[in-house]
């Protein structure tokens, strides 16, 4: 008598019942024989088919696959800021309202949620704990090493085919491919200006509405961007981040370093109108400009054109 194994009617039936089994869509069985198959089935349902990791439920897993799919439907009002849970855009509300409840008992820094403080603490001990397992760099937080991981050392499989950058994400590739066709897919309704991208629109509305979403704590003012108070918050720190590479002088702005920097290369960059004298600041250049205004004791003040001081001396000879 033959095997099973070896009997064509059995493998052919065997075979049949293997694929009656199987969803093709998902990969995965419909229904097992055993509880371990269907224990082995789930277990591979709530696993992610990109990393392998394994999560204790379906929503759990979908919430994980945005950051495959690039993924991030919920979105700040206040500065069109996107996330791919509802949890993170929670946190992050508190940049917002300057909300920080946590803080450090070691040197009284404050933390907008628990986890930031309990990363934070770990600064205080001189042990890196947390080491790549890549490069063997060591970090003191586990959240800075998985940042190290996910921008250092993993895996970008989307090549843009222009210039060969690589994304971890379609979708931010997709985003990135935007940058070489100069494709604006988001247009204002207001003035009919149109973005590359969404928190570009979502920024440029503030001109329109007028509305001012970041607040200075230490004197209340307001600022339409988070950039404008961190430059605003200079004025009250008195840092000065901008330093003169010729001479060490340092400068609150980048603006005034580059003003500064003339003074060593001897560019004059402002001409006055009038005489086409050369200044190397605005402020020169305005006190310089009185010289041609001409007070009329029954009329208005009158700005003329004075020749200078070597004109003169060539008319005389």
């Amino acid at each position: 008598m033959p095997l099973k194994e070896d009997c064509p009617e059995f493998n052919k039936k065997e075979e049949q019942n293997l694929y009656e089994n199987v969803d093709f869509t998902t990969g995965e069985k419909t229904s097992g024989c055993s509880l371990t198959e269907k224990t082995s089935t789930q277990n591979r349902s709530r696993s992610c088919i990109q990393c392998g990791k394994f999560f204790s439920s379906h929503a759990y897993l979908d919430v994980h696959m945005r950051i495959h799919k690039g993924e991030k439907p919920f979105t700040c009002k206040q500065c069109g800021r996107s996330f791919t849970e509802k949890g993170s855009l929670n946190r992050h509300m508190m940049i917002h309202t300057g909300e920080k409840q946590f803080s450090c008992q070691e040197c009284g820094k404050s933390f907008y949620n628990r986890s930031h403080l309990k990363d934070h603490m770990s600064v205080h001990s001189a042990e890196r704990a947390f080491t790549c397992s890549q490069c063997g760099k060591g970090f003191y937080q586990r959240k800075t090493l998985n940042k190290h991981i996910r921008y250092y050392c993993g895996e970008k499989p989307y090549i843009c085919p222009q210039c060969g950058k690589s994304f971890r994400h379609e979708a931010t590739l997709n985003t990135h491919l935007r940058d070489h066709t100069g494709e604006n897919l988001f247009v204002c309704c207001q003035c009919g200006k149109s973005f590359r991208y969404k928190a570009t629109l979502n920024t440029h509305l503030r001109v329109h509405t007028g509305e001012n979403m970041f607040k200075c704590d230490k004197c209340g003012k307001t600022f339409r961007y988070k950039a404008t108070l961190n430059t605003h918050l200079r004025d009250h720190t008195g840092e000065n981040m901008f330093k003169c590479d010729k001479c060490g002088k340092s400068f609150r702005y980048k603006a005034t370093l580059n003003t500064h920097l003339r003074v060593h290369t001897g560019e004059s960059l402002l001409v006055c109108d009038q005489c086409g004298k050369g200044f190397r600041s605005k402020v020169n250049l305005t006190m310089h400009k009185r010289v041609h205004i001409v007070h009329k004791p029954d009329g208005p003040e009158m700005s003329v054109a004075i020749p200078s001081v070597a004109h003169c001396f060539l008319l005389k000879k």
